[in-house]
């Protein structure tokens, strides 16, 4: 009689306690009571109080996983699509937060985008995220609207074009020599390269003026 009892609390404790953080996470058995242990262990009372209490527990989870759709609404609202099932729970000490932006990110979620740049479909992963906010301390409202890909090619081209900022006045006007002509030449074709848009009129005029030098050195 004893271990009947003891069985009989450890089935009701399995199906009662619920200790996930992440509702999405729920295993969808969780709550499922097979027809054999409704016979074995409960009469039908019991059965039907234990019923009630699985439709109580599903409309409570579904108040949470609608709660969590509006926080991933709000803080993904230029998502294409979300999957809830990858969030993981944020470490808001080490969010680099303002009251100007509002509340903290509570959770990191695998989310769709469209780069600005290219137009293909991206995943900003939720540990990207949590990198993003836990180590690099970006601002909690910060997103990303280009791929890797593309926002390799920003950062590469911002280096190109601080380099070649330092070196065009010095190329064009103050030196004879060949390779610092050759290689200020080589960034300007860089440039025009990675942003795949024609060059400001400046840079484009300086271009001409290496292009001719260059070649009259070579002479």
């Amino acid at each position: 009689m004893g271990s009947k009892k003891k069985e009989k609390r450890t089935i009701d404790e399995r199906y009662v306690k619920n200790e996930l953080i992440n509702p999405f996470q729920f295993d969808e058995d969780i709550n499922v009571i097979s027809h054999d242990e409704q016979q074995f262990f409960f009469p039908q009372a019991k059965k039907r109080a234990k019923l009630k209490e699985k439709k109580e527990k599903e409309k409570e989870k579904q108040k949470i996983i609608e709660q969590f759709e509006r926080y991933a609404a709000y803080r993904f609202p230029q998502a294409q699509r979300l999957d809830y099932r990858s969030a993981i729970r944020a470490d808001v000490s080490k969010h680099h937060s303002s009251t100007y932006f509002g509340s903290d990110r509570s959770w990191y979620i695998d989310a769709w985008f469209d780069c600005e740049q290219c137009g293909k479909e991206f995943c900003w992963t939720a540990n990207e995220q949590q990198v993003w906010f836990e180590e690099y301390h970006f601002w909690i409202d910060s997103c990303p609207i280009l791929c890797l890909d593309c926002r390799r090619k920003r950062r590469r081209t911002c280096l190109i074009k601080n380099d070649y900022a330092r070196m065009a006045k010095i190329a064009t006007l103050r030196t004879t020599d060949l390779k610092t002509k050759q290689q200020t030449l080589y960034m300007i074709n860089e440039i025009e390269q990675l942003s795949g848009e024609p060059l400001p009129r400046g840079i484009a005029e300086k271009r001409d003026i290496l292009i001719r030098q260059i070649e009259k050195m070579q002479e």
